[in-house]
């Protein structure tokens, strides 16, 4: 009954969390008078807050879907290249407030995969959301993305405080796994971890996490080039389609 219940319990709280972000948006943008400059400050921590409680919600949301097999894949050509680089310019904003680089090392003449593409994007911005979040200031994140053998990618993030022990399991994307450590500041749930892993087995592939030089954790992602065929209880699968 797990799955069901976090699904109900999301949507209770969605209904009236979507209430108070679309009316603090609302007096944000002075619909309804005038504000002076702390109370904007005050009502922009509100949206902020109430944004980051509604992906956690949605996270919940999504994980109690894989819990019962209702991933839904839906395969198409994707330009991983591509799409390394929207993320990367996407988070680029975030990271600036630490100061924190991002650098991306591309494998040259990576191949169009076939893949459900907005699940890439949700596996690269929890990548590299947690790097951000648990990288020093002054410090930098390279996401890469490189063939692995002959019918696999690989996209790794590598980013992180130095400190903190990997040792090539799925640990780290465990709920409240990685999130919480006893040296370090909780800095989140997990929960997007733990997505992030339901999300990448629901395409045939695999996560784990590894130390490079002492430097940082590295996070990675290996995935088939073709999602193909009906993947094991775990997803549903569309037939692929191109994209443009």
């Amino acid at each position: 009954m797990k799955p069901e219940l976090l699904a109900h319990i999301s949507q209770e709280i969605r209904q009236p969390l979507n209430t108070i972000t679309g009316l603090c948006e609302l007096l944000y943008a002075g619909r309804v008078g005038t504000l002076s400059g702390a109370q904007r400050e005050y009502l922009a921590d509100v949206l902020d807050s109430a944004r980051t409680m509604m992906q956690v919600v949605n996270d919940v949301s999504q994980l109690a879907a894989a819990e019962t097999g209702q991933i839904e894949v839906q395969p198409e050509v994707v330009d991983v290249e591509r799409l390394v680089t929207e993320m990367r310019s996407l988070l680029t904003c975030v990271a600036v407030r630490k100061q924190i680089r991002i650098q991306a090392a591309l494998e040259r003449d990576l191949p169009r995969v076939v893949a459900d593409a907005s699940k890439l994007r949700q596996v690269l911005y929890a990548l590299l959301m947690d790097a951000i979040a648990f990288t020093p200031r002054d410090g930098e994140v390279t996401v890469r993305a490189l063939l692995e053998g002959t019918d696999r990618y690989r996209i790794e993030v590598e980013g992180g405080a130095a400190d903190v022990a990997v040792d090539g399991s799925t640990r780290p994307f465990a709920p409240i796994g990685y999130a919480v450590d006893t040296k370090r500041r909780l800095k989140g749930t997990g929960l997007a971890m733990a997505l992030t892993k339901r999300l990448v087995e629901a395409q045939g592939g695999e996560v784990g996490a590894c130390m490079v030089g002492g430097i940082g954790p590295v996070f990675y992602a290996v995935l088939p080039l073709t999602v193909t065929g009906t993947l094991e209880g775990s997803a549903r699968i569309r037939s692929a389609r191109s994209s443009s």
